[in-house]
């Protein structure tokens, strides 16, 4: 090495040496800060994790009490009041129920209650006494009720019902409801059922009636329209209807607020004495010839011919009687 070099290397060690301490001691200072910023950064996110897990917990927390007083409400009713929604299904056209027999236009509507029961609406024409007669129908829990109807009248399966509240077994029904109501409640107390009505019709499972319990119809607005009450509604009748498997269903009640206590708009002129010293095989005979005649109108005429084939049939009816000795 140059004598020369080796001199000026040497006296520039000491600077070069606190130079590098100088970086050192910079570069320490410069990592201390990083560091330093490194754990303020991951306290921060430790601290957000520990109040984000805090807020979650207190939620669940919240939505397990809620739930919880949920629970409570329904196992205690004096928990506090409550409002549940009871859905109503349309089924649209439907058939008639499985066990009616008469002749029935084509144009049955039908609902599902939310235990699953069906309430239909039909039209069926069937002979009664001398004459033959169209009849609009509804059915729920194995039992129908019927009105007579002139045949002059054309009928769809809805809309035609009166307005009636009404009962089978363990159903209820409120009916023929104005086009404007838009949901129907059951008051009992503070607590509420509701549901929104479908073709002036809501139908709920209830096994329990009170005569206290207020029905109240509400238009889209929550305007008042009409209220009632169980009291208002007479007991029908009671029977054991049965089952397509043949099964007894037990003792089922019907009630209703119309079918007892109103006076039918139309009652057919009938003459009960052709029935007089006809036996039971008679009878079915007649009944047999009616619904052919009324079948084969239809068969020959469709459906549109409905009540056409009512004014022909009940005109063999009566010209039946007359022939017979």
């Amino acid at each position: 090495m140059n004598t020369d070099l080796e001199d000026r290397l040497q006296h520039r060690l000491p600077e070069l040496a606190h130079r590098a301490d100088g970086a050192t001691v910079e570069l320490d200072d410069v990592m201390s800060r990083v560091g330093s910023r490194r754990r303020r950064r991951s306290a921060a996110r430790g601290a957000a994790a520990v109040c984000g897990l805090a807020l979650l917990v207190g939620g669940l927390a919240a939505v397990n009490a809620r739930s919880g007083s949920d629970e409570a409400d329904a196992a205690n009713p004096d928990a506090g009041p409550t409002r549940t929604e009871v859905p109503l299904l349309a089924l649209g056209t439907i058939s008639p129920p499985w066990w009616v027999s008469d002749v029935t236009k084509p144009v049955a509507q039908g609902f599902e209650l939310a235990n699953g029961e069906h309430l239909t609406f039909y039209v069926n024409a069937r002979a009664y006494f001398d004459t033959y007669d169209q009849h609009p129908c509804r059915a729920l829990s194995g039992f129908g009720a019927c009105w007579s109807v002139p045949a002059s009248i054309e009928l769809d399966a809805l809309p035609w019902t009166e307005l009636e509240l009404a009962g089978v077994g363990d159903s209820v029904m409120w009916i023929g409801l104005p086009a404007e109501a838009a949901i129907v409640e059951i008051r009992r107390g503070d607590d509420v059922m509701w549901q929104h009505v479908v073709d002036g019709v809501a139908a709920f499972p209830l096994p329990d009636r009170r005569p206290t319990d207020e029905y109240v119809a509400l238009d889209a607005s929550g305007q008042e329209l009409l209220r009632t009450t169980w009291s208002t509604v007479s007991l029908q009748g009671e029977g054991s209807p049965v089952t397509q498997d043949g099964r007894q269903l037990g003792v089922v009640q019907t009630w209703s607020s119309t079918f007892v206590t109103a006076q039918p708009d139309y009652i057919p002129d009938v003459d009960a004495t052709v029935l007089e010293g006809m036996t039971q095989a008679d009878e079915e005979a007649y009944m047999a010839f009616a619904d052919a005649e009324m079948r084969s109108c239809l068969a020959t005429g469709g459906d549109s011919a409905w009540n056409a084939c009512l004014v022909s049939t009940d005109a063999a009816v009566k010209a039946y009687f007359a022939q017979r000795p």
